[in-house]
């Protein structure tokens, strides 16, 4: 077994070797580090131009500087930004928290997600939305990830910064968001013509009220979750974990969820003011998802009956505890 493992790790050493020579490599010809000097019209380009070559060491081969860097980041001499001149070890730490506070939202993101629709199409299995999320899931699935985080990062990123410029969406493009909603909702609760059509209309016109509030209040250039929009996702969260979680019939777990949903609207300035008196950090927010967890799971016990355990599972739900 420690053999193995031994013969993984020096094959897992030997990928992240080979993968750093490649990336130095491609960066080395892919970025001109003298390129804003060669534009300049500084009187002392020349002297400017010396400086950079000798920091970077540009006249060394390529593959000696990239064996240079190497047992420099191992010795801890991890050098200076060029661009910015500052130390590079601060700017790893930084780069490094980024990275893993977005990793760890986006799996606890993706765990949630998952599980919520899983439970979702199991319940109507062989429907059309079952069907809908197989071809989806399957579809994204066979899709080469670098290729999804190009398009992803051009749309999800960069194109909602354009859009900031100008947050404005058309009438006919709100509609039609919130028709696909209630299309979505409708397949997804699903039951008889008259409750689908009911779950269409309400989850359309639902859908188009928030968009509208957002368009109306010039949201997008002040994004906040006010006590308003806290509401509507807080009851629309509560109605969704009870569903999943026990089914609307079940009014002990949906009486929990809604008054997990109302409890948070309640304590919004409050914790407003909370926030302001405290500096944020990463302890805190666990700590009050912990104490938000509690609190959900003591409010299903409260309302007691034979399916407590089913009512507390429904209030401490992360979903529901959103809505805080």
């Amino acid at each position: 077994m420690l053999r193995f493992l031994w013969r993984r790790f020096l094959a897992g050493l030997a990928t992240l070797f080979v993968a750093l020579f490649l990336m130095f490599i491609l960066v080395n010809a892919a970025v001109d580090p003298l390129q804003d000097l060669r534009e300049s019209t500084a009187p002392n380009k020349a002297q400017l131009m010396e400086a950079r070559i000798a920091q970077l060491d540009l006249e060394t081969n390529v593959v000696i500087r990239f064996f240079r860097w190497i047992g420099n980041f191992v010795t801890g001499d991890w050098g200076v930004a060029w661009r910015t001149g500052q130390d590079v070890r601060p700017l790893i730490g930084d780069a490094i928290g980024s990275t893993l506070e977005l990793v760890t939202a986006a799996t606890f993101l993706a765990l949630l997600l998952g599980v919520f629709v899983g439970i979702v199409s199991a319940l109507r299995q062989y429907s059309a939305f079952d069907y809908l999320i197989i071809f989806v899931s399957f579809l994204l699935y066979s899709l080469p990830s670098f290729w999804v985080a190009v398009l992803l990062k051009q749309w999800g990123a960069i194109g909602f910064n354009d859009f900031l410029r100008d947050p404005t969406i058309a009438w006919p493009v709100l509609i039609a968001l919130a028709a696909v909603a209630g299309v979505v909702w409708m397949l997804a609760i699903g039951g008889s013509a008259r409750r689908r059509a009911q779950t269409f209309g309400i989850a359309t016109a639902a859908t188009f009220a928030m968009l509208a509030y957002l368009q109306l209040t010039d949201w997008w250039s002040r994004p906040q979750i006010g006590p308003a929009l806290l509401l509507v996702l807080g009851i629309g969260t509560a109605l969704a974990v009870t569903m999943v979680s026990a089914g609307l019939e079940n009014r002990r777990a949906l009486f929990t969820t809604l008054t997990v949903a109302l409890l948070g609207v309640a304590l919004y300035f409050p914790m407003q003011s909370f926030f302001k008196s405290v500096d944020e950090s990463h302890l805190l927010i666990a700590g009050l998802a912990l104490v938000t967890l509690a609190v959900g799971w003591g409010i299903g016990m409260l309302f007691g009956g034979p399916d407590r355990g089913i009512s507390a599972r429904a209030g401490r739900s992360p979903r529901s505890s959103s809505a805080r």
